[in-house]
């Protein structure tokens, strides 16, 4: 499946070009705010396009965030630093950040090529990532842009859509980062399009598949979800709503990535069409029946059906969605 994911998302190598930059408008606009060195994008936004011309403007727009992440550095001391690629620039304290720097050039070239002529990455530039190797210190950084009461799963990784896009993540050794980078890159790269929750977290999670993530449930967890959903229905997986609480949203992820990787094994030549005309207003339903012939309903024919109950139903204890786990109303968000 991999394979076939790689084979039409096959970018160029081309890179963003530099652009010089006023330095110290950059350090003026930039501070220490709770822990961070964070800076003032609408300042700096004024700057770039009252400056350049579009066509320089991710040019500076990557120097920008270069500066901007030399700061942070300076400020959280060594080990860490500024790794550039071609289409990414990181702020890391891994010794030998090679290996993300690479993945992350592919990932947003793959996809910046997928998406030609849709729409464009939600990056001004090269794609800032932030990658901090302390929890406490990581979930600083991202407290600003949740609000301040709720309930939040922990996290390793996220996209950040604000004034600056970028993306963050954990980097401590065992946290799966290359899969996370991947993961948060591709939701990066389709903002734009706006599209239903369900696809745009099974693209996430298939792209994980770069990075070496692989995804063979078993038996039993398939059944799992297959039971929940015979029981709940989809309605709130297609608006999006069922991917925001914890159980509901554990079987969401799953049922995602299954339906992506079934396009992708089906319809792969239709995929960018499909990118295209879904909307995300409608659960990708319109889109769907447009390109693909189908509608929302045959895309989950066979886990909506009842079927016969396993033989002796793994009388060593199946697992089961309790009436706890079925009343949820906190939210929740995963990556």
């Amino acid at each position: 499946m991999l394979d076939r994911l790689r084979a039409w998302l096959r970018g160029s190598g081309d890179g963003i070009a530099p652009v010089a930059i006023d330095r110290q408008r950059v350090e003026e606009a930039c501070g220490v705010a709770e822990g961070f060195v964070r800076a003032n994008w609408e300042d700096l936004g004024a700057y770039v396009q009252g400056t350049f011309e579009a066509a320089d403007q991710p040019g500076a727009w990557s120097a920008v965030s270069r500066r901007w992440l030399e700061l942070a550095a300076d400020h959280l001391g060594a080990p860490y630093r500024v790794e550039e690629g071609k289409r990414t620039v990181f702020l890391t304290a891994w010794e030998r950040p090679g290996g993300m720097v690479k993945l992350g050039d592919e990932i947003c070239a793959d996809w910046d090529r997928m998406i030609k002529g849709i729409a464009r990455p939600a990056w001004k530039g090269k794609a800032p990532i932030v990658m901090i190797d302390d929890q406490e210190t990581y979930h600083d950084y991202i407290a600003p842009y949740y609000p301040e009461e709720g309930v939040f799963a922990r996290s390793v990784g996220v996209f950040l859509n604000e004034e600056m896009p970028h993306v963050a993540l954990f980097s401590c050794a065992a946290t799966g980062t290359m899969s996370t980078l991947a993961h948060e890159l591709t939701h990066g790269c389709l903002a734009r399009l706006k599209l239903p929750r369900w696809i745009d977290e099974g693209f996430a999670q298939v792209a994980e598949g770069a990075a070496g993530a692989r995804f063979n449930p078993e038996l039993r967890e398939v059944e799992r979800f297959r039971r929940y959903w015979q029981k709940h229905g989809f309605e709130e997986f297609w608006e999006g709503e069922s991917f925001s609480r914890p159980k509901s949203g554990e079987a969401s992820y799953f049922l995602a990535q299954v339906l992506v990787r079934n396009l992708l094994a089906g319809y792969r030549k239709q995929i960018p069409a499909l990118l295209q005309a879904v909307r995300r207003d409608d659960g990708g339903a319109a889109g769907v029946r447009e390109v693909l012939g189908l509608e929302l309903e045959d895309l989950v024919k066979g886990i909506a059906v009842g079927q016969q109950q396993m033989e002796d139903e793994w009388s060593g204890g199946q697992e089961e969605w309790s009436e706890d786990e079925e009343d949820e109303d906190e939210e929740w968000r995963g990556r």
